[in-house]
């Protein structure tokens, strides 16, 4: 069927397309043709094509006299279109319709406007975002970590190894530049997705800003070095404020503090435990003398109290965090939010009960002489793994950033609504109110609540509210006393205006409108 606005006396009509409503071609047009009963325009934008297997185009249509020429794309292959079309008649009232063909075959019906931008990126930005994470909180933790070794190990006369020291600063390098790349990233996708830019580009220059103090520290062990080191830290954690959770929850005065707060911990946990791999990798380490174990002992127990303290400070800010952005208790197992950090909990949980093992077994036996060799090379196995859990806890804090702590709230499709039409109510019911062929009952009944006729059949016609498809009028047709049938054929998913009206006498013709939901 051709379907198209319901004309009034002065409006254009349409009296034939070609290639026909339903009908399947051979081999793709050079145009579609619509003609009609007087002169029209075209109106800009106004002729869209829908595919199933691309997003939707708009056309360039032109107009000569009577008929509007729509140019189709040369790439159109076989399968089922949906051209929806404007156009201006000459009382300047625009008309439109939609033309379904196919092309040597029927095909799946046109998938209409595309998924959100945002949904299609969003497995790109949580690598971006792990990237960015991961690479930002290792470089942090290995030069807190690095500025730590340097200074005892240089105080106390323990082996300063040039060796490990180089492959800490190209690790430390290397993290930096995968989180300034996980940054810019995040920017390059946010950007692209059309949400804000602004807190994006934020992060990167305070990363690149971060990073650079951390690369400009000429000698960390000493006070210049470790304040450039110190404000390094902070700026590059600061990096991941404005796109986070802290950014949109209150109180602010707490919020950000504590996600600085549990960032910078989480740091040097991961960067501390990389640097402790290398530290305890040496190829030396097969056989140190005692006093070499010593001192790797007195590393290992700076890092141990400082990892301590940093597990407390990441619990805590953590828990703050929790109670600040999750609305209720219920929302930890009815959101992806809250499943996702429950995840993150039990990994730092098991990291944690490494990490304690090491501590309570491990450097008791290193400050030993004869076991001590032997615990260091079964603390840098123990080390490697915690390392490995952690990095699997950043990744799902950076799923988490993409998020909503809040339920969605459920929508279900309105398969039932009611208008009003002066004297008279249309209640209607649509089934089963999902893409395709739909059957609308409409029930006709006055102020008393009996059901009654109108002097016409009602008219109902259809519009997309996203796409502007339509209007598609539904054929109605009288089903029982007071009650019509009509039947809609909506190859769109989304919310649906409605547009129904009904003569009520000679000279009355109310019209009346709802949004209707159609589920996929």
């Amino acid at each position: 069927m051709i379907v198209t606005a319901t004309p009034a006396a002065a409006h254009a009509r349409l009296l034939g397309t070609d290639p026909a409503e339903d009908a399947v071609v051979a081999t793709r047009p050079e145009a579609v043709r619509l003609t009609f009963d007087q002169p029209v325009r075209p109106i800009d934008g106004g002729t869209v094509l829908y595919a199933a297997d691309r997003p939707p185009r708009t056309l360039p249509a032109t107009a000569d006299g009577n008929e509007l020429r729509v140019a189709l794309p040369g790439d159109l292959g076989p399968g089922t279109y949906l051209l929806g079309w404007r156009a201006g008649s000459q009382d300047s009232h625009p008309i439109s319709g939609v033309l379904e063909f196919s092309i040597g075959h029927r095909g799946p019906p046109p998938a209409g406007p595309q998924a959100d931008p945002a949904a299609v990126a969003e497995p790109f930005r949580i690598a971006a975002q792990a990237a960015a994470y991961l690479g930002l909180l290792l470089a942090i933790g290995l030069a807190v970590f690095d500025l730590i070794a340097t200074t005892l190990l240089r105080r106390d006369g323990g082996p300063h190894r040039t060796g490990e020291a180089r492959l800490r600063h190209r690790l430390e390098f290397g993290g930096g530049a995968l989180g300034l790349a996980g940054w810019i990233g995040v920017a390059v996708i946010t950007g692209r997705t059309g949400a804000p830019l602004v807190p994006a580009l934020g992060s990167v220059l305070l990363a690149a800003a971060g990073l650079g103090l951390l690369a400009v520290a000429p000698d960390r062990s000493s006070r210049a070095g470790r304040l450039l080191v110190g404000a390094g830290a902070v700026v590059a954690a600061a990096a991941a404020l404005p796109l986070g959770h802290g950014a949109a929850k209150g109180p602010v005065w707490l919020m950000l503090p504590a996600d600085l707060l549990h960032i910078l911990t989480g740091a040097l946990w991961l960067g501390g435990l990389a640097g402790l791999v290398i530290l305890l990798g040496s190829a030396r380490l097969r056989s140190p003398a005692v006093s070499a174990a010593l001192s790797y002992a007195k590393v290992l127990d700076r890092f141990s109290i400082l990892a301590a303290a940093a597990l407390v400070l990441l619990a805590a800010t953590g828990v703050v965090q929790t109670l600040l952005i999750l609305p209720e208790p219920r929302s930890l197992i009815d959101t992806g939010y809250g499943r996702v950090l429950l995840v993150k909990i039990g990994l730092t949980a098991v990291a944690a009960a490494l990490a304690a093992g090491h501590h309570y077994r491990m450097l008791p036996r290193i400050r030993e002489a004869r076991t001590g060799t032997a615990a260091l090379r079964r603390l840098r196995r123990g080390a490697l793994n915690e390392a490995a859990i952690l990095v699997l806890a950043v990744i799902t804090a950076g799923v988490l950033v993409g998020l909503s702590p809040v339920p969605a709230a459920p929508r279900p499709p309105v398969r039932d609504f009611t208008v009003h039409l002066d004297l008279i109510t249309v209640r209607g019911h649509i089934d089963p109110g999902r893409v395709g062929g739909n059957v609308v009952e409409l029930t006709i009944v006055d102020r008393a609540g009996r059901q009654t006729r109108t002097v016409e059949n009602p008219r109902l016609r259809a519009i997309h509210r996203a796409s502007g498809l339509g209007p598609i009028d539904g054929t109605t047709s009288p089903a029982a006393a007071g009650s019509y049938r009509a039947s809609l054929d909506l190859p769109l998913a989304g919310t649906w205006r409605f547009e129904i009206s009904a003569r009520t006498s000679t000279f009355a013709e109310p019209v009346a409108a709802v949004d209707v939901e159609i589920a996929p």
